[in-house]
């Protein structure tokens, strides 16, 4: 979806969109973070510093990560998250648990939340697709059970495309985020070499 509006905000001109197919995603990331807060867990624990990371980089926040991380995260983060040289399953075991209050600081979890942490959520906020209005038909798919991305998103995002009577379909698929790529897959051809 975000590869979409770009597409339609500054590349309308030079290229056309038939259909998207959006599967699995977090089209609103304030509210996937909202969720693993309320949760305390993520089934890819490594996501939530990655993308704290991630968008510190591109938002030029200037974190200070002693806001943000708990050790031993924090004294390693750069190492094992900037340098790019781990696996999400090696940056799991250093990590040691799904539990977010393990390896985040204390002040992720609350209302009144430091500095650092409101920089991130405007960032997250700032990201957010569900406010755009589409152009292009789009089919989203997503697992009813998914934990890596909870279903939320996905629901969210048709929702609000439907309010804005963009063309959008939902798919809903009976399993989770792994469980739900082989049927998102088989939507996709079926709809790219049957309906030709």
């Amino acid at each position: 979806l975000a590869l979409q509006k770009m597409m339609e905000e500054e590349y309308a001109d030079e290229m056309s969109i038939r259909k998207i197919f959006a599967g699995g995603g977090p089209y609103d990331p304030i509210t996937m973070f909202d969720v693993f807060v309320e949760i305390n867990e993520s089934e890819n624990p490594p996501t939530v510093p990655l993308t704290i990371v991630g968008i510190d980089y591109a938002e030029q926040l200037n974190l200070n990560y002693v806001n943000i991380f708990k050790e031993p995260l924090l004294s390693n983060y750069k190492e094992w998250f900037i340098s790019k040289e781990y696996s999400l399953g090696q940056l799991r075991r250093l990590l040691d648990s799904d539990k977010l209050t393990d390896f985040m600081h204390p002040d992720m979890f609350t209302e009144d939340t430091n500095e650092d942490f409101k920089k991130v959520r405007e960032a997250l906020k700032k990201n957010s697709l569900i406010e755009w209005t589409p152009k292009a038909p789009i089919v989203i798919v997503h697992g009813v059970n998914d934990t890596a991305v909870p279903f939320i998103s996905g629901q969210q995002a048709y929702e609000a495309f439907k309010s804005r009577n963009c063309p959008v379909e939902f798919r809903e698929i009976k399993g989770d985020h792994k469980e739900t790529a082989i049927p998102f897959y088989l939507i996709v051809l079926q709809e790219l070499v049957l309906k030709q």
